[in-house]
């Protein structure tokens, strides 16, 4: 508890959330501390990471009114990428305490894999978007649209999603080397579960987590976000009112789905492969 008090009160003072999301931040931060201090060291990692690619090309990003997440992450942002690992990460560990090493180990994995999934996207949201190209709807490549529009996937952004869950797995594959230590051996929770685990293979797993997560948050985020284009700009974006004051007219998707809804929808979609994939070969 006094831990995750520390980092969430650094992460605040860093800006990477708001204060409406700061008792929420914390709350996620200790179930987070449940499964072990290198699960921690790795949602460090995405947070660390995130706070440096947001800031990247500021000025182009406020021309393009895409600046917003300088001030601090939104409490629907901070549940969208928290939630999910959080819950798993206690799944994991109340697993490993009653001897279910089987379980302890597959909620593990899919906590890392969702940690991977939100890195990866924010890094080809937030580096993709200051691609010089404008980005290309994934479900309909000769369909351009304006940067930040949901689905809309440039070849920058989608080789900063591929350097994310690179970084994140080659972080995740240095601890796990460790595990059979006695760094930090007390500290470890449910990472002694994976300590029989061929190390390789899962680090290719949590890899191609990654990607594929972010692949399917843009295919998902192309098929069921709202649509408009404006007339006078002649544009696709995600808003009725265009940033010129035109109305636009509506294309496709759904109003209810949020950028975060959506988020959560593909790691959620992703973990559930993984859980599958864990129990037919562990």
């Amino acid at each position: 508890m006094v831990l995750s008090a520390v980092l969430t009160f650094i992460a605040y003072r860093f800006r990477v959330f708001r204060r409406e999301a700061l008792p929420y931040s914390g709350i996620i931060g200790f179930s987070i501390t449940f499964s072990g201090i290198y699960t921690v060291i790795v949602f460090i990692t995405f947070i660390a990471t995130s706070v440096v690619v947001t800031r990247l090309g500021l000025e182009k990003k406020k021309i393009l009114e895409l600046s917003s997440d300088v001030a601090g992450r939104r409490l629907r942002q901070v549940l969208a990428v928290g939630a999910v690992p959080a819950i798993f990460s206690i799944i994991a560990q109340i697993s490993y305490m009653t001897g279910n090493y089987k379980l302890s180990t597959t909620f593990l994995v899919m906590t890392l894999c969702s940690i991977c999934i939100s890195t990866a996207d924010t890094w080809a949201s937030e580096i993709g978007c200051l691609s010089r190209s404008r980005p290309r709807l994934i479900i309909k490549p000769r369909m351009k649209v304006e940067p930040g529009v949901s689905g809309g996937i440039t070849l920058l952004g989608e080789l900063s999603s591929i350097s994310a869950s690179i970084i994140i797995t080659m972080t995740t594959y240095t601890l796990l080397k460790l595990v059979n230590t006695a760094f930090l051996s007390s500290y470890l929770g449910s990472w002694h579960s994976l300590s029989s685990i061929n190390h390789e293979k899962l680090a290719l797993l949590i890899f191609i987590s990654g990607i594929g997560g972010e692949v399917l948050d843009s295919i998902l985020g192309s098929l069921l976000q709202p649509k408009y284009y404006c007339p006078k700009c002649r544009v696709i974006c995600e808003s009725r009112i265009h940033k010129c004051g035109q109305n636009a007219m509506k294309l496709s998707g759904y109003e209810k789905f949020s950028n975060e809804l959506t988020n959560m929808l593909s790691v959620i979609m992703i973990s559930l492969i993984i859980f599958a994939i864990m129990y037919m070969y562990l």
